[in-house]
C-alpha cells in the first residue's frame, strides 16, 4: 500500500519542472501515479486516452496535474509541499480527470461523424473520418479514412481545379493574420495575374476589409505542375501585390525555354535580390546561356567535348580526357552555376535595368481593400453583445490575453505611417472604453471609498505609492483578498460620533428662535445630540493583501525581448536630450524625468520591451515638457496639465514602438485611458499634432543613430546572407527540391523507401552503432552517390575536402544524410555542405549553419510574415535542440571513435604488448561500445575512461594491501570494518582497569629527517587510500579523514585532494578592493566590471548546457561591445536566481575591476621588466635578438575571433617591430600576482610547434618567434598606440635599465609541472627505461645533464602525479612532442615556490632530490678512493673516474702501471691513477642475469628480491640508510605471514597521518644530534 507522498516522490522532478502531466488516483487506501505527454496540438494520443479512461473507471475523483500550468507549486518546493499541493487538488476536485479527458480529446462521437458526413455530401464535398492536422494529410495515399466514392470525388475535384488553373502563371495564398495565429484555417488562393475585383473577393473570403488591413498577408505561393516556377519563396511572400501582378503579366509572355532559364537563374549563386530584378529578367532573356541537360561537372565536360561542337580533335584523343576535370575547369573559368534546372552561365550581354527601383505601371496596380459590410442596428448590436457577454461569463473559461500582433502599415510616406498609428491608438482606446473589461474595472473601483483630503495626506505621508486602499474586512468580504501576515497598516482617522443628553433651549418651530417662558427666561428641554469625534483605524494598500485578482484596464508591465536590443537602446541614449540611467526606483513607477537634475531614470531589471517603451516615454517628457523650475509662473501658463502630459508622452512612446514593430497596446491603451479625463479623449485629440511631430523627430533620430551603430559591424559581416533554402532537421519542401511529380518520390527520397509491394519494416535501432553518413549526391569527384561511411570518417573527410576546395573559385555542393539512434529512436538528418566555403568538418558545418539562423533577424521576420509567431518559436526551439543536444551528441561519437581506433591500431600493430597493455586496449574497446549505447539512449552521464594504471597488478595489489591492513587492524581491535571506520579508524577505548602498554617507538620515528621528508611526499597517496576506504566502508569521507587531510595541508573538494594555496598580496588586495563595490546594486557592479573591459554596461545571460552537463546553465555577462565573459555554471533553476548571479558577479568583481586590473598590470610589469634583462642574456648566449617589454594588457574580447576574453598578455618589440605575446601560464601568473622576476623554466627549449630556425627572441627561457602567429593576439589600434608610445619612451632610456627596487614585493610564481626525458643517443642507453633501484645498484644517478626538458604546463590545484601519468599516456596535449610518459622520465613539480623531482618508476614515482641539485664540476679530487699505487715514476692517488671522464676534465694519458691495472693520467701539473679495466655496464649485467626469468612487464625485465623483515629495515635505519614506506608496509605484512612471532602493535594508518607533523617537529632536534654523532665518529 503506497502513500500519497510515495506516489508524488516518483514524479517530483517532473512536477517541479512542469515537463509532463501526472495522473494521481486511489485504489482503496493506496495511491498511484503515472505520467503522460500531450501531442503538439495539445490533444491526447489514443493510447493515453485509453489509459486515462481506465484510471477514471478505477477512481472517478482522480486528477491530472502539471507543475507549470496548475497552481500551488513552484520550482523550489520540497516534497512535503508538493504532496500538499496534490492533496489540495484531489480533495477540491481541481483538474479532475474527466474534465482533462474532455478538454484534450479530439475524438468525435459516431453521431457527430455521421452528421458531418451528411453535411459534406449535401455540399457536394468528399468526407474523411480522420481529424485533419496541418501537414499530416496526403491526398495521394488512401488510408481507409475515406470511402472509395469520396476518394474518387476528391481527385475529380482536384483535377477540375488543376484544369481551371492551367492559364495561371502562379498563385498566391491570401491569409488573415489574426485568424491564422488563432489557429483558424482561413485562406484563399488568388491566380496571378488578377484584377482588383478578384483580389477583393479573395480578401473578403478570409475576412479582410478596410477596417483591418493589418491582418492581410501573403502566406505562400504555388505554380502549375506543368509549368514550374522556382521563385525564392520568402521573396514572393514579402512582395507587394502590385509587383507580383506585374511580374505575372510579364511571365505570361515568356516562352517555356525562357521560364526554364529563369528557374535556373533564380537558383544560381548569387541569385536575384528582389522581385524587381526578376521582372527585369523578362527584358534580358539573352543575358544567360542555359544548358538544361547539364547537371554535374561530368555532364558539362561531356557537353563541351562531345556535343557542343566547340572542340575539334580526333575521337581517340577525346577518350583520354578526364570529363570531370574538364567540366570543373570550364565551370570555374566561366563562373557558371549548376542548379536543379540545369547549368547556367552569363552570356556576356549587358544587363538592362527597366523596372527595378521604379513604380509599377498603372495598368497593373490592383492593391486596395474592400469596404466592410454595413453595420447592424446599434440597439440590436448592443443586445447581442450583452447576451454574448453574459453567456461567456456563465459557460466559457476566463478569456485569454489577446496575442500581440504588430501593426502592418499600408502607408508608404513617414507622415502617413505615423498618422495611421495614432489613428489606431485612438480607435483602440475607444474600444477599451466600450469593453467588458473596462466595465468590470469601473464596477470594482466603485466599491473603494473616497477619502477626505486630510486622510489622503496621511496616506501619502505613510505610503507614497499607495493606490487602492481599504480596511481589513473590506478586502476580505468585498474583494476576496486577505491581508498578508506581518503587514503594517496605514493609520487614518475614521468617524466615531457619540450621543449625549443635554439641556438645550427649546426653539420655535416657525421662527427657529428660543421660546421665552413666563419667568422671562428661555424654556429648556432635554435632547439627545450627536457629538462628532474621530478614532484612528488601519487601512491597507492593494499590495498588502493577496487572493482574488482585481480587474485592470492595462497590464502592469510589458514582457518580451527585442531583437538588437543593445543597439536600439544605444540609439535611444544618443537620441535623448539628457542622460539615461538605471536605478532601483521605489514604488511602482517604471521611470521618471528629473526636472532639476535633467536626467532620465529607468527601473532596473525590467523586460527589454518595457525598458525601451519607458525610455521613449521619458524622452518625450524631456522633449515636450521640460521647464525651468526658477522661471516665473506666468512663463509656465502654457504648460499642459498633468493628464495631458502623460497622454502625450505615452502616445509618443506607443507610436515610436509601433513604427519599429513593437506592440505596446496592452500597456499603452490602458495607460492613456487612465490618464484621460473621460471617454471623449479630449487630451488625446487635442494633442495629435504634437504627438505626431514629436514621434517623427524621435524616429528620425533613432534611425540615424541606429545606422551609425550598425555600420561598423556590417563592414566585417558578409555582404549577402545565405537564404535558408535547405538544411533543416526535417527539411521543408522548397522550390529547389520539389519533386516533378507529387505522386512519386524524388530520386533523393526514393533511395530510402522500400521497394514497391514491400511493407515498410520497423527495424529495431542498434544502440551500439555509430551514426552513419550517406552521400545523396555530390559534385566532388572524391565522393560517390549512395556511398555510406561512419560519422567519424565523414567528419574528417568533409574537413579535408573543404580545405582542398578553398583555393578554387567555385564550390563542390554535397547533399548528405545522417542516420543515427538519438534518444533511443532511429532518427534521420539531411543537409547540404558546399566544399570550399570554409565551414570545415561536417559537424562544424552543421553547427555553423544553425548558429547563423538561430538569431538571424531576417530569417525570423520571414517566418513571422509567412508562418506566424508559433513557427518562429518552434524554429528557435528546434535549432536550440540541434545546437545544444544533437551537435554534442555527434562530437561525443567522434571522440569515442578516436579512442576506439587508437586501441584497435595498437592491438593490430603487431608489436609485442604486455598483458596490462593488452587488457587496457581491450577495456577501451568495451568502454566505447558501452558509451555508444548510453549516448544513443540519451544518457550522457558517461563512466570514467579506463586508465592504463588500472591494469597495473602491482598497484592494484598495493591498494588491496592497504584494504587488508585496515581489515586486520579492525579485526585486531575486535571490530568490523564498518565499526572501525565509524570510530575514526581507532579501536574502542580500553577498559579503565587495563593499563595500556607503552608501545615501542615505531620504525618511522627512527628515520632521519631527510628520509621523513621523502616519505611525506607519499602522504597524498596515503590520504587518497583512506578516502577510498571511507567511501567503500562508510559511503562517505568521515570527519576524522577530513581532519587528517587538513592536518597535512590539503583540502578535499569535489571528490579531489587539492593543496591549500596561500593567497598572494595581489589577491588580498583584490578582495579588499572588491568589498567597496559589493554593496552596490547588481547592475552597477556589472557596470564596474564592464569598465575593466572598456565598456559601459552589460547584462546577465544564461544558456542551457547539454550532454553530460545537461540540467546546468552557463552564466555570462554580455557587454555592450558584444563580447561575452563567462562567470560560472550552475544548475539551470539556480542559474537564473538572483542569489547565484549575485555571488558570481561578486567573484568576478574581485578579478575584473578598473582598480585591480591597473594594480595587476603594475605588479606584473615590474617583475617582467626584471625578467627581460635575464631573458635577453639567455638570448645572447643562443645568438638570438633581445626584446623590449612594452605593456601588460587585458584582452577585452571585442575581437571575438581570437577568444581569450579576460586574459592578460604583453606587448613587446623585437627589432622595433611591435608584437603581442600570450601564453596560458603567463596569463594566470599575471592575474594571480605570481610573475617571477627570473625565468621559471630551468632549461632553454623552443616553444610549441616552432622550428629552431624560426626562433628570434627568448621569453621566460623559451624560444619564440616574433614573425609567427603562435602565442600572439591581433593587436587593436588602441593597444598598438600605447605600445608605440611606450617603445618611444624606452628607447630614450639608458641601455641598461635599473633593476626593480629590492623592497618591491616579488610576485609568486604559478604552480607548474615539467616533463624531462632522456636525451637520444648511445650515451644514455644504459639509463633508458631502467627502474630506480637498478640505477642505484649500478651506482648511477639521475643526472639532469642526461635529460632534455620536453614540456611545461600549469599545474591545476587538483592534479596529481597519477593524473599526469594518465594524461601523457592516453590523451597527449596537442603541443606535447615527447613519447608517452615511461620509466626513466622525470616529472618536476613547481609548487608554492618549491621544486620537487619525481622519477617515473616501475610502479608509481620515486622522489629524486639529486635531480634538482646544482651540478658540480667532476674532478678527480672529489672522486678519490683513498688508495695509492706506486709505479717506477712515483706514487699516485687512485680516483674512481673513468678514462673518458678524466679526458673530459682535461687529463691526458701518461703511462700504465706495471701490472696493467691502472692508467696514470695527468694535466701537466697533477696526475692520478684510474682503473685500466673499466667494468662492463652494471645495468647490462643485471639485464643479462634477470632476463633468464622471462618475467616481463612494460618492456622491463626484473626479479623481485625477497621481502626484508622489520628488524632488517630497522638495522638499515640505524646504519644511516634510507628505506621506503612501501618497504616498511610490506615487511610488516610479511612478518605476519611468516608467523615469526607476534608482531608489535603499530599505530593505525590514521594515527600515523595525524602524528606526521608532530614527528617532523620532534625529529628536527634529533636530526642535528645524530648528525653530530656521525661527524665525531
Amino acid at each position: 500500500m503506497a502513500s500519497l507522498r510515495e506516489a508524488v516522490t516518483v514524479y517530483q522532478d517532473e512536477l517541479r519542472a512542469g515537463i509532463a502531466w501526472i495522473a494521481f488516483w486511489r485504489e482503496g487506501r493506496s495511491w498511484s501515479s503515472d505520467y503522460l505527454y500531450l501531442e503538439m496540438d495539445d490533444t491526447l494520443t489514443p493510447e493515453d486516452r485509453s489509459r486515462l479512461q481506465e484510471i477514471q473507471h478505477t477512481d472517478p475523483a482522480a486528477v491530472v496535474l502539471n507543475g507549470y500550468y496548475c497552481g500551488y507549486w513552484g520550482e523550489d518546493m520540497n516534497l512535503a509541499e508538493l504532496t500538499a499541493g496534490v492533496r489540495r487538488h484531489y480533495e477540491n476536485g481541481y483538474n479532475n480527470i474527466a474534465d482533462f479527458i474532455e478538454t484534450h480529446d479530439d475524438a468525435l462521437s459516431p453521431e457527430q461523424i455521421e452528421e458531418a458526413r451528411k453535411a459534406a455530401h449535401a455540399a457536394g464535398l468528399p468526407f474523411s473520418e480522420k481529424p485533419y492536422r496541418d501537414g499530416d494529410f496526403d491526398p495521394y495515399v488512401f488510408d481507409g479514412s475515406m470511402s472509395a466514392e469520396d476518394y474518387e470525388l476528391m481527385h475529380r475535384m482536384m483535377n477540375e481545379e488543376r484544369s481551371e488553373r492551367l492559364s495561371e502563371v502562379f498563385s498566391i495564398l491570401i491569409d488573415n493574420r489574426s485568424r491564422f495565429e488563432a489557429g483558424e484555417l482561413s485562406s484563399a488562393w488568388l491566380s496571378m495575374p488578377a484584377t482588383a475585383e478578384q483580389l477583393h473577393a479573395a480578401m473578403q473570403s478570409v475576412g479582410i476589409t478596410a477596417d483591418n488591413p493589418q491582418d492581410f498577408f501573403i502566406n505562400g505561393y504555388s505554380y502549375p505542375l506543368d509549368k514550374p516556377l522556382a521563385l525564392p519563396y520568402d521573396m514572393v511572400c514579402a512582395a507587394g501585390i502590385d509587383e507580383l501582378n506585374f511580374l505575372a503579366a510579364r511571365l505570361e509572355a515568356l516562352a517555356p525555354a525562357d521560364l526554364d532559364e529563369l528557374n535556373a537563374a533564380a537558383q544560381r549563386k548569387p541569385g536575384f535580390e528582389n522581385i524587381g530584378q526578376i521582372i527585369d529578367y523578362t527584358y534580358n532573356t539573352d543575358f544567360f546561356v542555359h544548358i538544361p541537360e547539364v547537371q554535374t561537372v561530368r555532364d558539362l565536360g561531356d557537353y563541351y567535348l562531345n556535343k557542343s561542337g566547340m572542340v575539334d580533335m580526333p575521337e581517340e584523343w577525346k577518350k583520354g580526357i578526364d570529363l570531370v576535370a574538364f567540366g570543373r575547369n570550364a565551370a570555374e573559368q566561366e563562373r557558371g552555376s549548376f542548379t536543379p534546372y540545369g547549368y547556367i552561365v552569363e552570356s556576356g550581354d549587358q544587363w538592362e535595368r527597366h523596372y527595378e527601383g521604379r513604380d509599377v505601371p498603372e495598368e497593373y496596380r490592383i492593391m486596395s481593400y474592400p469596404q466592410p459590410p454595413a453595420r447592424p442596428d446599434p440597439e440590436k448590436a448592443d443586445f447581442d453583445a450583452i447576451s454574448t457577454g453574459q453567456a461567456a461569463t456563465l459557460t466559457a473559461e476566463p478569456p485569454q490575453p489577446r496575442p500581440v500582433v504588430p501593426i502592418v502599415l499600408t502607408s508608404e510616406k513617414p507622415a502617413e505611417k505615423i498618422k495611421e498609428i495614432t489613428d489606431r491608438l485612438e480607435q483602440g482606446i475607444a474600444e477599451l472604453f466600450d469593453s467588458e473589461r473596462y466595465k468590470d474595472y469601473l464596477r470594482v473601483m466603485s466599491k473603494f471609498h473616497n477619502y477626505s483630503f486630510r486622510n489622503t495626506l496621511l496616506i501619502a505621508m505613510q505610503a507614497p505609492d499607495a493606490s487602492l486602499v481599504a480596511g481589513y474586512n473590506t478586502w476580505k468580504n468585498t474583494h476576496g483578498r486577505h491581508v498578508k501576515g506581518g503587514e503594517k497598516g496605514i493609520k487614518i482617522f475614521a468617524p466615531s460620533p457619540y450621543k449625549v443628553k443635554r439641556e438645550v433651549e427649546k426653539l420655535d418651530p416657525q421662527t427657529r428662535k428660543p421660546i421665552i417662558g413666563k419667568d422671562g427666561k428661555p424654556v429648556t428641554e432635554e435632547q439627545e445630540i450627536t457629538v462628532p469625534a474621530y478614532k484612528v483605524v488601519s487601512v491597507f494598500d492593494v499590495s498588502q493583501p493577496e487572493g482574488r485578482e482585481l480587474p485592470d484596464i492595462a497590464v502592469d508591465e510589458l514582457t518580451g525581448d527585442v531583437d538588437r536590443y543593445n543597439d536600439f537602446f544605444a540609439a535611444l541614449e544618443k537620441t535623448s536630450p539628457v542622460p539615461i540611467g538605471f536605478e532601483n526606483i521605489e514604488g511602482k513607477s517604471h521611470g521618471y524625468y528629473h526636472l532639476e537634475e535633467k536626467r532620465i531614470a529607468i527601473q532596473e531589471g525590467m523586460s527589454e520591451l518595457q525598458t525601451l517603451k519607458t525610455a521613449i516615454h521619458e524622452i518625450a517628457h524631456a522633449k515636450l515638457h521640460d521647464i525651468d523650475l526658477n522661471a516665473p509662473k506666468e512663463d509656465l501658463a502654457d504648460r499642459p496639465d498633468r493628464r495631458t502630459r502623460e497622454v502625450q508622452a505615452e502616445s509618443v512612446a506607443y507610436t515610436v514602438c509601433q513604427h519599429y514593430g513593437l506592440d505596446t497596446s496592452d500597456y499603452s491603451f490602458g495607460y492613456v485611458a487612465g490618464w484621460s479625463s473621460g471617454r471623449e479623449l479630449a487630451e488625446l485629440k487635442a494633442s495629435l499634432e504634437t504627438i505626431r511631430t514629436a514621434a517623427a523627430e524621435i524616429i528620425d533620430s533613432i534611425d540615424g543613430h541606429f545606422a551609425e551603430l550598425q555600420q561598423a559591424r556590417e563592414q566585417a559581416a558578409q555582404q549577402e546572407q545565405p537564404q535558408p533554402s535547405f538544411e533543416q532537421w526535417s527539411e521543408p519542401v522548397t522550390p529547389d527540391n520539389t519533386p516533378d511529380n507529387p505522386g512519386e518520390p524524388s530520386d533523393d527520397v526514393a533511395a530510402y523507401l522500400p521497394e514497391q509491394g514491400e511493407p515498410p519494416q520497423e527495424a529495431t535501432p542498434d544502440l551500439a552503432a555509430e551514426p552513419t553518413v550517406t552521400i545523396i549526391w555530390s559534385e566532388s569527384a572524391e565522393l560517390r552517390e549512395g556511398e555510406t561511411m561512419p560519422l567519424s570518417r565523414a567528419n574528417a573527410l568533409f574537413a579535408s575536402l573543404d580545405e582542398a576546395e578553398l583555393a578554387s573559385p567555385g564550390y563542390d555542393k554535397t547533399k548528405f544524410a545522417i542516420d543515427c539512434v538519438f534518444d533511443g529512436e532511429a532518427d534521420h538528418y539531411e543537409g547540404r555542405q558546399d566544399f570550399g566555403d570554409g565551414d570545415g568538418s561536417l559537424i562544424d558545418h552543421i553547427e555553423k549553419y544553425h548558429a547563423h539562423y538561430e538569431n538571424n533577424a531576417d530569417w525570423e521576420n520571414h517566418l513571422l510574415h509567412t508562418e506566424g509567431k508559433e513557427a518562429v518559436e518552434a524554429d528557435k526551439e528546434q535549432r536550440a535542440m540541434l545546437l545544444h543536444e544533437f551537435i554534442p551528441y555527434l562530437k561525443l561519437h567522434c571522440a569515442l571513435s578516436d579512442m576506439e581506433q587508437a586501441a584497435a591500431a595498437a592491438m593490430q600493430s603487431g608489436e609485442s604488448m604486455t598483458q596490462p597493455e593488452t587488457a587496457y586496449h581491450t577495456a577501451v574497446q568495451a568502454y566505447v561500445a558501452e558509451c555508444r549505447g548510453k549516448i544513443n539512449s540519451g544518457d550522457y552521464e558517461l563512466p570514467p575512461a579506463p586508465r592504463l594504471a588500472d591494469f597495473d597488478p602491482e598497484l592494484q595489489a598495493y591498494k588491496e594491501h592497504v584494504r587488508e591492513e585496515i581489515a586486520q587492524e579492525a579485526a585486531a581491535a575486535g571490530m568490523t570494518v564498518e565499526e572501525y571506520a565509524a570510530n575514526g579508524y581507532e579501536p574502542y577505548p580500553a577498559a579503565p582497569e587495563e593499563q595500556p602498554q607503552e608501545p615501542e617507538t615505531p620504525v618511522f620515528d627512527k628515520l632521519p629527517p631527510e628520509q621523513q621528508q621523502k616519505l611525506s611526499g607519499e602522504v597524498k597517496a596515503t590520504l587518497q587510500m583512506l578516502i577510498d576506504a571511507d567511501i567503500q566502508t562508510a559511503g562517505e569521507v568521515t570527519a576524522e579523514t577530513l581532519e587528517a587531510i587538513a592536518t597535512q595541508g590539503y583540502a578535499y573538494r569535489d571528490g579531489n585532494l587539492v593543496k591549500q594555496d596561500t593567497p598572494t598580496e595581489l589577491q588580498k588586495k583584490a578582495a579588499e578592493i572588491a568589498k567597496k563595490y559589493e554593496s552596490l546594486p547588481m547592475q552597477d557592479r556589472i557596470g564596474i566590471i564592464a569598465q575593466a573591459f572598456g565598456c559601459t554596461s552589460g547584462k546577465i545571460e544564461t544558456s542551457p548546457c547539454s550532454g553530460k552537463w545537461r540540467g546546468t546553465s552557463d552564466i555570462s555577462i554580455r557587454f555592450d561591445n558584444g563580447a561575452s565573459l563567462g562567470i560560472g555554471n550552475d544548475l539551470t533553476p539556480k542559474a537564473k536566481t538572483a542569489k547565484v548571479q549575485n555571488e558570481l558577479v561578486n567573484a568576478t568583481l574581485r578579478r575584473y575591476n578598473p582598480e585591480i586590473v591597473a594594480a595587476t598590470k603594475d605588479v606584473a610589469l615590474a617583475a617582467l621588466r626584471a625578467r627581460e634583462v635575464k631573458d635577453n642574456e639567455i638570448a645572447a648566449q643562443h645568438g638570438l635578438k633581445p626584446y623590449t617589454l612594452l605593456n601588460v594588457e587585458l584582452h577585452d574580447g571585442a575581437d571575438s575571433k581570437s577568444g581569450h576574453m579576460g586574459w592578460y598578455f604583453v606587448t613587446l618589440a623585437v627589432d622595433g617591430k611591435i608584437h603581442s605575446h600570450l601564453e596560458t601560464g603567463l596569463a594566470f601568473d599575471i592575474a594571480g600576482g605570481k610573475v617571477s622576476e627570473t625565468p621559471s623554466k630551468r632549461s632553454y627549449y623552443t616553444a610549441g610547434a616552432l622550428k629552431e630556425a624560426e626562433v628570434d627572441y627568448v621569453f621566460n627561457n623559451v624560444g619564440f618567434s616574433s614573425t609567427s602567429d603562435l602565442y600572439s593576439l591581433p593587436i587593436s589600434n588602441e593597444v598598438r598606440e600605447r605600445a608605440e608610445k611606450t617603445l618611444a619612451e624606452r628607447e630614450k632610456e639608458q641601455p641598461a635599465a635599473e633593476a626593480p627596487a629590492p623592497e618591491q614585493t616579488q610576485p609568486q610564481t604559478q604552480d607548474t609541472f615539467s616533463i624531462y626525458q632522456l636525451k637520444r643517443g648511445d650515451e644514455t642507453r644504459d639509463f633508458r627505461f631502467e627502474p630506480y633501484d637498478r640505477l642505484q645498484a649500478a651506482g648511477l644517478a639521475v643526472d639532469p645533464a642526461n635529460y632534455d626538458l620536453i614540456y611545461t604546463a600549469p599545474l591545476a590545484p587538483d592534479m596529481s602525479l597519477d593524473d599526469i601519468f594518465t594524461r601523457f599516456n592516453i590523451d597527449h596535449p596537442a603541443d606535447f612532442k615527447g613519447h608517452s610518459l615511461s620509466v626513466s622520465d622525470v616529472v618536476v613539480l613547481h609548487q608554492a615556490g618549491q621544486d620537487t623531482a619525481h622519477y617515473v618508476d616501475r610502479f608509481g614515482y620515486q622522489q629524486v632530490p639529486e635531480f634538482l641539485q646544482e651540478q658540480q664540476e667532476l674532478t678527480p679530487d672529489a672522486r678519490m678512493t683513498g688508495e695509492q699505487i706506486r709505479t717506477p715514476r712515483g706514487s699516485f692517488h687512485v680516483t674512481d673516474m673513468t678514462r673518458e671522464q678524466m679526458e673530459a676534465a682535461g687529463y691526458g694519458f701518461h703511462h700504465q702501471s706495471e701490472d696493467g691495472k691502472y692508467f696514470i693520467m695527468g694535466n701537466g701539473t697533477r696526475a692520478f691513477a684510474v682503473s685500466a679495466t673499466q667494468p662492463e655496464s652494471p645495468i647490462k649485467h643485471i639485464e643479462d642475469t634477470v632476463e633468464q626469468n622471462d618475467n616481463c612487464f612494460d618492456g622491463i625485465i626484473n626479479n623481485t628480491p625477497p621481502t626484508p623483515t622489520v628488524d632488517e629495515l630497522e638495522a638499515k635505519v640505524q646504519a644511516g640508510e634510507q628505506i621506503s614506506l612501501l618497504d616498511l608496509a610490506d615487511a610488516i605484512k610479511a612478518d605476519k605471514e611468516r608467523g615469526g612471532g607476534t608482531p608489535e602493535k603499530k599505530p593505525s594508518i590514521r594515527a600515523q597521518l595525524k602524528a606526521d607533523k608532530e614527528r617532523a617537529a620532534q625529529k628536527k632536534t634529533a636530526a642535528k644530534t645524530k648528525s653530530q654523532d656521525l661527524e665525531r665518529s
